[in-house]
């Protein structure tokens, strides 16, 4: 594997590559652990709370420490919608791996954009795991993710499956 150095820093090929394997990595422990990749039921089993509220039109959903018990809220709007698998997929992520970081951002207003760019790979990587665990395949078309799961569109490149 080789290395791409500019200006002492690792390029952005390598670091999607270390990111997509940290991804991969959590993924597999989840899968050993919960023996599923549901989000909703890998959410039980870390003892997550998920509440559905009225929310305006957004946000979709907000991972939030409540008395630091962890909490994924969803909008109710979602609640009967193929989207609340990857809306909770990308929450999940927040509740996993940046639960420390949730106040700090809200307090200071600070982007989030690589840590939503993050949760957003993770939830669509979770749910084509999830769709091959259930199925035994590969789905023939991005499409079939979006159908069943609210994948969003902008991840079919990530994941390289066919969008027809």
């Amino acid at each position: 594997m080789y290395l791409l150095e500019f200006s002492g820093r690792r390029s952005k090929i390598e670091k999607n590559r270390s990111q997509h394997e940290k991804i991969k990595r959590l993924i597999n422990h989840l899968s050993i652990q919960c023996k599923t990749l549901d989000p909703f039921l890998i959410a039980e089993n870390y003892d997550i709370e998920v509440r559905y509220v009225p929310f305006a039109e957004n946000p979709k959903g907000q991972f939030i420490n409540l008395f630091e018990k962890p909490m994924i809220l969803l909008n109710e709007s979602i609640k009967d919608s193929e989207r609340r698998y990857y809306v909770m997929a990308h929450e999940l992520y927040h509740a996993l791996e940046h639960s420390s970081l949730a106040g700090y951002y809200v307090s200071t207003g600070l982007s989030r954009s690589k840590l939503e760019y993050e949760a957003n790979r993770f939830a669509a990587t979770l749910l084509l795991d999830h769709y091959v665990s259930e199925n035994g395949t590969m789905p023939d078309t991005f499409g079939r993710l979006q159908l069943l799961y609210g994948v969003d569109e902008h991840m079919a490149d990530y994941l390289e499956i066919s969008k027809k």
